[in-house]
């Protein structure tokens, strides 16, 4: 995934496709950011895309003084194989993250993304209290894909969405969103991803 530079403004997670499954499920890696611990981070996810939970997930049992993606792929090879194997992940080469806006099967899409913000008088700035998201069509019409409010310790301050990965074997993509939370102690802030399923066919009213 192509990811922005760096900056002394933000922290970025990493995130790294791997494959879907025939039935909805969609496997993928994620390096949290380092909030200046020092530390690697590494997550191995299996996520069920029609339900929007996890199904399988692993990390290092330790913290990690350092490491990247291929190392952890090379070193836990076996784990990793044996679960894309039971849960019938076939893994993509060639997976591409379209926009907000795509077309499918002669049907054109779009997502949006409302947020309802609300101040936060503890530190003197707007957060997200609550976020929907939809999918629409022209031809097929309206759908709500996603609805989360906050909790009261919540320091996101926004949500965009970056785009979709659309499954080669169904009517369904995993919507990308980009969240940016206050840093633990002030800036910089986090950005981390949040995977949204949606069914391209069923559901749809006008």
């Amino acid at each position: 995934m192509k990811y922005y530079q760096q900056s002394d403004e933000y922290i970025f997670e990493k995130f790294y496709p791997i494959g879907w499954s025939k039935n909805g499920l969609f496997a993928y890696i994620v390096e949290p950011a380092d909030e200046a611990a020092g530390l690697y981070y590494f997550k191995f996810v299996i996520k069920n895309m029609i339900s929007d939970k996890e199904v399988y997930s692993w990390k290092p049992e330790e913290e990690l003084e350092k490491g990247n993606i291929r190392q952890m792929w090379k070193d836990y090879a076996t784990t990793f194989t044996c679960k894309l194997n039971e849960y019938k992940i076939i893994q993509q080469k060639d997976m591409k993250l379209l926009g907000t806006e795509f077309s499918y099967k002669d049907n054109k899409f779009k997502v949006t993304l409302e947020n309802k913000m609300e101040p936060n008088e503890d530190f003197g700035f707007e957060v997200v209290k609550g976020t929907n998201i939809y999918i629409k069509s022209p031809q097929l019409g309206t759908k709500q894909i996603y609805s989360y409010t906050e909790n009261e310790f919540n320091l996101c301050i926004g949500k965009i969405v970056q785009g979709v990965l659309v499954s080669p074997f169904e009517d369904r993509v995993a919507v990308l969103v980009k969240t940016e939370k206050c840093g633990y102690e002030g800036p910089p802030n986090v950005i981390e991803q949040i995977l949204v399923g949606a069914n391209l066919v069923e559901s749809f009213r006008k």
